[in-house]
């Protein structure tokens, strides 16, 4: 089962962690700086899910430390940032030197960037801009089309 951190727990963040635990593939840690957001979520996905629930910690992603200790100490496998973009980088810093998978919702152009300097090399994936635009609304397309027999074009806005 691969274990992921989630990091941010307002509407993205525990959408997504909720996801990934009732897929039952994941170890999903959800993280907040806000005290109790974490668990509150947690608590809310206990029985929904097939997988083994939601962990919630209290963490501060900014303090770059904190994060590594978090990345390491709990043996993540990938780390997905929905935190605002301009922590990204720091984010993805604490991935890299840990060597983390990294992925982000971002579709801030320069933090995107950076996010592909720092990865430059690196063994693990970084995944910069899967949010709605392009990530979902790709995704979004897929479905759409299986239910065609053939497409010759498609335009999403």
């Amino acid at each position: 089962m691969h274990r992921v951190l989630v990091l941010g727990a307002g509407k993205i963040g525990s959408l997504i962690a909720g996801l990934l635990e009732e897929s039952g593939d994941y170890a999903l840690t959800l993280a907040d700086s806000r005290p109790g957001a974490a668990a509150e979520v947690a608590a809310a996905h206990q029985h929904g899910g097939r997988g083994g629930g939601i962990q919630a910690i209290n963490l501060d992603a900014t303090q770059l430390p904190e994060l590594e200790a978090a990345l390491r100490d709990q043996r993540m496998d990938a780390v997905v940032s929905s935190l605002p973009y301009y922590c990204n980088e720091r984010v993805a810093t604490a991935a890299r030197t840990v060597g983390t998978h990294y992925f982000d919702l971002t579709e801030d152009v320069r933090s995107a960037t950076a996010v592909l300097g720092i990865a430059t090399g690196a063994p693990t994936a970084f995944a910069p801009q899967c949010g709605l635009a392009p990530g979902f609304i790709s995704i979004a397309a897929a479905e759409l089309i299986r239910h065609f027999q053939s497409v010759r074009t498609v335009k999403l806005r």
